[in-house]
Parts: C-alpha cells; structure tokens; sequence
C-alpha cells in the first residue's frame, strides 16, 4: 500500500491522528497496517486508540 501523500509533510502527532482516522473510516484495516503506513510508532497508535492521551495532552505531575 503506497504512503498516503498529504502523510509525508505533517508532523508525527498530525500522522498519529490521520492513522486513527483511516482505521476508524475501515482504510486500513490493522493498527500495524496503519502504523506502517502513516510512518508512526505502532505501540504509540496503540495506545492512542486505547484511549491513553498524548503527552502534550496529559496533566504534568507536581
């Protein structure tokens, strides 16, 4: 399957989210397609679609 062109200029977050998007919308059918595809860690896309937030997301501890 050829990488996705509008994947290539955004950053990893950007590519985390439309590899999200492409396995909700039935694109790519597994999170290791949809990892290889949009060049991001597939732990990562794991447990973004698990629901674990992202680091920028998440509350710093004190």
């Amino acid at each position: 399957m050829p990488r996705p062109t509008q994947a290539k200029s955004c950053n990893q977050e950007d590519r985390i989210l439309l590899a999200i998007q492409a396995i909700k919308q039935g694109n790519c059918q597994t999170i290791q397609a949809a990892a290889v595809s949009y060049d991001v860690p597939r732990t990562t896309l794991s447990d973004r679609i698990h629901g674990m937030a992202s680091r920028r997301d998440s509350t710093p501890n004190s």
